[in-house]
């Protein structure tokens, strides 16, 4: 691998956050972003951290019925810009439900569990032969969710193409149907259904205080396809796992009520162990966008104005734009005082003599 400067000095910087900030971070925050496929007797478990201080994972499956607990444990990457993380769990009962969890683990402690899945054999559908496995449908990949105002979820998906066996060159393939099965990770027998052609969905019969999971399969010519991708949502907690804008104003006027004029920096930053090379920031304040790579912080200089009392400050993944986590900011400005308003006023303190009581002190 060649590395040029500007990597050489990212890496840098990157090494020198995880020195400064684990002196007094105490344990990693939790996994937030986690999903989990079966196999019947052994599961593959991804999951996406945008912390640079990490030093390990451990994951964890739970049977509910006979209580045994598998755990795996997984190294940090030696590559300090790697933000994705697998693992795999073998020796499942095939008739058994588990509850999954990924830990992140430091110097300082374990963090907090991820959000639990429930993972059940008949997630998995997987076939007992070869042949139905060649004929089915691949599982929609690359599955993220984007929240949206209220109890409203957008899930998007990949929809992968696998080979089409018995269909000649001049037929055309059948559509796809892709199903969406969610619900309370606690009840799993009171799970919804919902089918669309797209490679999204919004769901918006959601209720907070609830854990949900949720997976997508493909449906072509009668067949589904196996082993889909079961993923946590909540409305109650950022599932994102990206860190959260923080957004502040700096005024020479040290005030927090702004006369339309004056000056104000508007700066919005992300705590200094993120996994920089990952993230993308974007401020927003009226019709003014400033958006960076790879940085720290984002400052916008302007002045205040009654039509814009807001500044808007997103940070996403790199290459997952809709993986996204915002923060909102709001000020309040006040009209200046004209040359009417100040001669009213004048006229007002002459007559109840308090300008003359004014002028003696």
């Amino acid at each position: 691998m060649t590395w040029n400067r500007p990597m050489l000095l990212s890496l840098v910087l990157l090494l020198l956050a995880v020195t400064v900030n684990s002196k007094y971070r105490g344990p990693p925050d939790a996994v937030k972003m986690i999903n989990v496929r079966r196999f019947r007797w052994m599961a593959i478990i991804e999951w996406d951290v945008f912390e640079v201080d990490k030093k390990s994972y451990k994951i964890e499956f739970v049977g509910i019925h006979d209580g045994k607990s598998i755990t795996e444990t997984v190294e940090k990457s030696l590559d300090p810009f790697n933000s994705h993380y697998s693992g795999d769990v073998n020796d499942l009962e095939p008739n058994e439900t588990y509850i999954v969890r990924v830990f992140a683990v430091n110097e300082h402690g374990q963090s907090p569990p991820s959000p639990h899945i429930i993972l059940s054999q008949d997630d998995a559908g997987y076939p007992n032969w070869i042949s139905a496995i060649d004929s089915r449908p691949l599982s929609p990949r690359e599955l993220s969710v984007e929240y949206i105002l209220g109890n409203r979820v957008k899930v998007t998906w990949k929809d992968v193409q696998g080979p089409v066996w018995g269909v000649s060159e001049n037929e055309i393939p059948s559509p796809t149907e892709f199903i969406i099965r969610y619900g309370d990770s606690k009840n799993t027998s009171l799970w919804n259904t919902r089918k669309t052609d797209d490679t999204w969905i919004i769901l918006d019969d959601l209720k907070k205080d609830t854990q949900y999971c949720a997976y997508v399969v493909a449906k072509k010519d009668n067949l589904t396809s196996s082993c889909p991708s079961v993923f946590p949502i909540s409305l109650d907690e950022d599932m994102t796992g990206l860190p959260k804008p923080v957004i502040t104003i700096v005024s020479a006027f040290k005030k927090e009520v702004f006369t339309t004029g004056d000056p104000m920096t508007i700066k919005c930053s992300i705590p200094p162990n993120s996994n920089l090379h990952k993230i993308d920031m974007e401020l927003t304040i009226g019709e003014r966008v400033a958006s960076l790579k790879s940085v720290e912080s984002v400052t916008m200089y302007t002045t205040a104005s009654e039509d814009v009392d807001t500044a808007r400050c997103r940070v996403s993944v790199r290459d997952k734009n809709q993986v996204s986590r915002s923060s909102h900011l709001s000020w309040k400005v006040e009209k200046p005082l004209n040359d009417e308003y100040l001669r009213r006023r004048f006229e007002e303190a002459v007559a109840d003599k308090t300008f003359m009581s004014f002028r003696k002190a």
